[in-house]
C-alpha cells in the first residue's frame, strides 16, 4: 500500500518536472522570458523523485546487483552474505537517519532563495528515507527467515 503511494507521487512529480521544464522552454524561445523560479522548482522535485525512487527500488528488488557470481555460492554464504549486505543497508540508513536528522534540524530555518521553500523538507527526506529502508531491510529479512 506504501508503495503504491510513493509510485504513484513519483509519477505525479515526474509528470510535473517535464510540464515545468517545457513551459520554461516555451516561454524562453517564443515569449523570450524565462521563469526565473523554475530550476529551483525543478530541482527541488528531482530530489524528492530521486529519494522514492530509491525507494521504490529497493522495495521492488530493482537496483543494479551482479548475482551471477552470488547464486554459485554454496546457502551458507549465500546467507551470510544477504545477511552482511543488509546490515551494510541499515548501517548507511542509520548514518542518514543520525546526518539527515543533524542537518533537517541545523537548517531548520533556512528558505531557498527563490522559492522561500523551508530548507528542512529538503534535509527531511534523510531520515525519512533511512526509516523506509531500515523498514524494508527487516521485513525483508524476516520473509527469507520463515
Amino acid at each position: 500500500m506504501l508503495i503504491k503511494f510513493f509510485e504513484k507521487i513519483s509519477v505525479t512529480l515526474l509528470a510535473l518536472i517535464v510540464l515545468i521544464t517545457f513551459v520554461n522552454v516555451i516561454a524562453r524561445y517564443i515569449f523570450n522570458n524565462s521563469l526565473y523560479w523554475s530550476f529551483e522548482l525543478t530541482m527541488t522535485i528531482l530530489s524528492f523523485l530521486s529519494f522514492f525512487g530509491f525507494y521504490i527500488a529497493f522495495k521492488k528488488n530493482r537496483h543494479l546487483g551482479s548475482d551471477v557470481i552470488f547464486n554459485k555460492l554454496p546457502p551458507k554464504i549465500q546467507n551470510f552474505f544477504y545477511l552482511f549486505n543488509n546490515a551494510i543497508i541499515i548501517f548507511i540508513s542509520g548514518v542518514f537517519i543520525f546526518y539527515g536528522g543533524k542537518q533537517a534540524f541545523l537548517f531548520m530555518g533556512q528558505k531557498t532563495s527563490i522559492l522561500g521553500i523551508n530548507v528542512f523538507f529538503l534535509y527531511a527526506l534523510l531520515p525519512i528515507t533511512g526509516f523506509l529502508l531500515i523498514f524494508e531491510v527487516i521485513n525483508k529479512v524476516r520473509i527469507k527467515i520463515k
